[in-house]
């Protein structure tokens, strides 16, 4: 628990129109940043979260693509690990966090900030009395199976990261186009209403033009 590096990892979007999905993620990434007094180093997944941070005077340390899609989080995710962890220990960190979306309803999502490494014990503890019954048989020593466990940890929280993101991507984007959607039918029937004034007093004026002509013509003869 002692202070040192941090790296953030910021869960993004690659693709626009969602809304304010991206601003409140990497707005609370840059508050998590000020509250540990500067020592954060940023990563990216979603080249948004690498360019709102840019903007805002802040270099991402890691920038990679966001997966678009379930399969794309699936065929990603192995790599994605790898290159988290090796960003990791090339900065030497102390701590690990994962600053994401997390998906609350259709439309509806919470930026979290989650502790990833090292895990948190109570966390550990809770695994432990949902787990197995029995303490597992180990064949391999301690030190060799602590290295693929985190591995293997980071990967699951990394999945879960990536689907909480995912789906709150699209759920925002369908609130937008949604919203959107809505607000050019009323536009739109607004725009038809206007039309039909503007042509009733443009034929209403004609036909003034007409009488009054016809009145004229009439009190001449």
């Amino acid at each position: 628990e002692s202070g040192g590096k941090i790296l953030a990892v910021v869960f993004a979007s690659d693709q626009g129109l969602c809304g304010t999905y991206n601003e409140r993620v990497v707005s609370a990434a840059l508050d998590f940043a000020k509250d540990k007094g500067g020592l954060v180093s940023f990563a990216t997944v979603g080249r948004r979260g690498r360019d709102l941070l840019t903007m805002r005077g802040e270099t991402a340390a890691l920038a990679v693509p966001a997966p678009t899609s379930l399969e794309g989080i699936r065929t990603r995710v192995s790599d994605l690990t790898t290159d988290i962890l090796g960003k990791y220990a090339e900065l030497t960190a102390s701590g690990l966090f994962f600053v994401f979306n997390a998906y609350e309803g259709m439309g509806r999502f919470k930026e979290r900030v989650r502790r990833v490494l090292p895990p948190e014990l109570g966390q550990l503890e809770m695994a432990k009395s949902r787990g197995f019954r029995y303490e597992p048989i180990l064949t391999a020593a301690p030190s060799v199976l602590l290295g693929p466990l985190i591995k293997e940890y980071l990967f699951v929280e990394l999945y879960r990261a990536l689907l909480e993101s995912h789906s709150s991507e699209n759920g925002a984007r369908l609130l937008a186009m949604t919203s959107a959607a809505s607000n050019i039918d009323k536009r739109s029937i607004e725009l038809t209403q206007e039309y039909q004034s503007a042509r009733q007093d443009w034929i209403t004026s004609e036909l003034l033009d007409v009488v009054g002509g016809a009145e004229a013509l009439r009190s001449s003869c």
